[in-house]
């Protein structure tokens, strides 16, 4: 019913946790490059 209801809300939400998943995975990118050069 939820999703009937209120399609935006559901939306915002996929979008969101797509985010986070992105920048996660550029914040790992990152940490692991530092790691790499200052092990170099």
């Amino acid at each position: 019913m939820f999703w009937i209801y209120n399609p935006f809300k559901f939306d915002k939400l996929i979008i969101k946790t797509s985010v986070i998943k992105v920048y996660k995975k550029i914040f790992y990118c990152m940490k692991l490059t530092k790691y790499l050069f200052v092990n170099n």
